[in-house]
């Protein structure tokens, strides 16, 4: 059993060289040569043992190329692991009636030397015959032992070469990458399937160094060949570069490129190796990173002025409608009327910094989308004008949606304005609402799109379309295309802040001259509807008044000495400070006084105003408190809920709104004072 188990090892480690049945090779022919001349011998062989048969790689004046296994001199070297010497085999009983002795060639000579592999397995042998009986010399014994093992080391550098092939074989077609091999002195160029499917070329569409110039962008071509030839030139060990690359279907891709020279033995370069890495995905990506990157900063400087104006607009507000309030005169009421107006129109503009800054508001409700559309129908058509057809598509039963119905109609609103604009002469104008459903992660145009169920509204035009040069752009706060005096740049910012306010995110499509479509997606909600909206304050409303004592605390000092003065005239007594650090020493000397806290949200000094009420709160639990702030509360962090015109009010406001919140939150939890 050992023997059995033995041959099917050996059996085995044959087959792993691969060399049965391979055309003759070079390098073993020249061995064989080599052995025939130092044994003096006319015939020399290779040969190789397998179950069946004795097989010859090379041989040297002899013709046959194989015989059966049983009439094989090499099976018998094989099987002594040893130089083995028939000096006549004619009168060797194990040979003497074999085809080779008896019959052409008549061979009466055998010495062989088995090819011992280094797994410890003899395969074959490198042998020599001749015509009479005969001996070999001690020097020929270790010549022919010697060539033997040349024998041997080349079987192992074959399979190494082979394995080593088979290996980059393998990693070609693992990777992405279209890697190639270039002929320096042919300028030849070997191409993997990646060429194929990365650019749609099969590898003998690029046969030269030629054939790949043309197809690099005009703009990044004389570039790319400087740069390489250079490092040719110079024998630069590695080159790398990046350009656009022509695709089989006309369109470019952004490409990695990087190779690495070879130099022949004198140190000329010889040949290139390397591979093309198709990045346009990441470049995209990338882009949109860096778009959505800029689109935060300037959201945040935005949102900043946003805020410090309108303090400033509440001051002028509510001068404004104290003056007009106060003053009977009709000049002066046509005056501040004016004031009131502008300031209105003021604080208009500040929102829309603030929707696309993401620092607005959201006074969230249970929405449907189609109830939006129709509401804003009459209105649309006014503003498209009689030139423009309208068209209202709305889905039937489309979900629900958790939204600030405020906002959402300043969106429509700016992209029907948009459409409109790009129809001078007219066209049609179409307004779709549908649904949708995301099933993984991705990011669209700079919004992080998370898998869930989606509510749509397209509105579409037929008109001049964007330049493709303009679409990165268009979100970008104070980016227009229209005439000097025609658009303020902040319509698509807007749109793209309360879009994404709402996580949800804007598809846009567009091509010059036949029109454009924005569709902007919002998560969908299982709520129910609901009815309740937020009360404003009227101008001419009274003022609602009391005798209670306020802690008033806002860092603008022109607001805050406004603000003192408005509920000192309802009849309150106030104390004020401009700090958070300073309420708290204030209120060391005053809490059993203080019966409400009127507090900016966002402070200097490192008390802001949540934190100034939790702090106070945990003195004396059930204090009131009244928030105002240009922007949105969330950018404090965590804290209770705050709702616009119970316990928050959004600069700029009315007095009537201001002093109205103050007496409702007083009724609401009285303490004696």
């Amino acid at each position: 059993m050992s023997g059995a188990n033995d041959e099917a090892e050996r059996l085995a480690a044959l087959r792993a060289y691969e060399v049965l049945d391979t055309p003759p090779e070079a390098t073993f022919d020249e061995l064989t040569r080599l052995a025939a001349l130092v044994t003096g011998a006319p015939m020399a062989v290779i040969t190789f043992v397998d179950e069946t048969r004795q097989w010859f790689k090379s041989r040297f004046g002899l013709r046959v190329t194989e015989t059966p296994r049983e009439l094989s001199f090499c099976a018998h070297a094989i099987a002594a692991r040893e130089l083995l010497i028939v000096s006549d085999a004619r009168a060797d009983v194990r040979f003497a009636t074999n085809p080779l002795v008896v019959d052409a060639p008549r061979a009466r000579f055998y010495a062989g030397a088995p090819l011992i592999m280094a797994n410890g397995h003899a395969i074959g042998t490198l042998a020599v015959f001749d015509f009479p009986a005969r001996e070999l010399t001690t020097d020929q014994r270790d010549a022919l032992v010697a060539l033997s093992r040349q024998v041997v080391a080349q079987l192992e550098l074959r399979r190494m070469n082979r394995e080593g092939i088979e290996r980059f074989e393998l990693a070609v077609r693992a990777t992405n990458d279209a890697v190639w091999d270039w002929n320096l002195v042919s300028n030849e160029i070997w191409w993997n399937e990646g060429m194929r499917t990365l650019f749609g070329y099969t590898p003998d569409q690029q046969p030269n160094i030629a054939s790949w110039t043309n197809a690099i962008h005009p703009d990044d071509e004389p570039r790319v060949s400087e740069k390489l030839h250079t490092a040719i030139t110079r024998g630069d060990q590695y080159w790398s570069d990046t350009y656009r690359f022509k695709r089989h279907d006309g369109t470019f891709a952004d490409v990695l490129d990087r190779g690495y020279l070879i130099k022949d033995a004198a140190g000329k370069p010889v040949r290139m190796i390397g591979a093309m890495l198709d990045v346009t995905e990441r470049r995209r990506l990338e882009d949109q990173l860096r778009q959505a990157q800029k689109m935060d900063a300037i959201s945040q400087l935005s949102g900043g002025i946003a805020h410090d104006f309108n303090n400033l607009l509440t001051v002028i507000q509510v001068n404004a409608a104290l003056l007009a309030r106060h003053d009977k005169n009709p000049e002066t009421r046509e005056h501040t009327s004016a004031i009131v107006d502008a300031t209105d129109r003021a604080a208009a503009l500040t929102r829309q910094l603030l929707m696309m800054s993401r620092r607005q508001i959201m006074q969230q409700r249970v929405t449907d989308l189609n109830e939006v559309v129709a509401e804003l129908t009459r209105m649309l058509h006014r503003t498209v004008g009689e030139h423009i057809s309208f068209v209202a598509q709305p889905e039937r039963s489309l979900p629900l949606v958790n939204a600030d119905v405020g906002m959402i109609e300043q969106v429509l609103l700016n992209l029907v304005v948009n459409a409109r604009d790009a129809m001078p002469g007219g066209g049609q104008l179409t307004i779709v609402t549908g649904h949708a459903r995301v099933t993984e992660p991705k990011l669209r145009h700079g919004f992080d799109v998370q898998p869930g169920d989606y509510a749509f509204v397209s509105v579409s035009d037929t008109g001049s379309g964007i330049a493709p040069v303009h679409l990165p752009h268009i979100f970008e706060p104070f980016f227009t295309t229209k005439d000097i005096g025609r658009g303020t740049g902040l319509g698509l910012a807007t749109a793209y802040g309360i879009v994404r306010q709402h996580n949800g995110w804007i598809e846009v499509t567009s091509e010059p001259g036949r029109g454009s479509t924005f569709c902007f997606y919002l998560p969908t909600t299982a709520q129910l509807l609901t009815q309740d909206r937020p009360r404003t304050g009227a101008v001419d409303e009274d003022l609602p008044s009391g005798t209670e004592t306020i802690l008033v605390v806002e860092d603008e000092a022109a607001l805050r000495n406004l603000i003192v003065g408005l509920l000192e005239t309802c009849g309150y007594t106030v104390l004020h400070t401009g700090s958070g650090v300073s309420a708290l020493e204030l209120w060391k000397t005053a809490r059993e006084r203080i019966q409400l806290l009127l507090t900016d949200v966002v402070m200097p000094g490192g008390v802001n105003g949540r934190d100034l009420a939790e702090r106070l709160r945990a003195d004396a639990t059930d204090l009131p408190v009244l928030y105002t702030s240009g922007y949105s509360p969330d950018l404090t962090g965590a804290g209770e809920r705050l709702v616009e015109g119970v316990n928050f009010l959004q600069k700029p406001y009315q007095p009537a709104t201001l002093a109205r919140a103050v007496r409702d939150l007083l009724d609401q939890v009285r303490r004696p004072g």
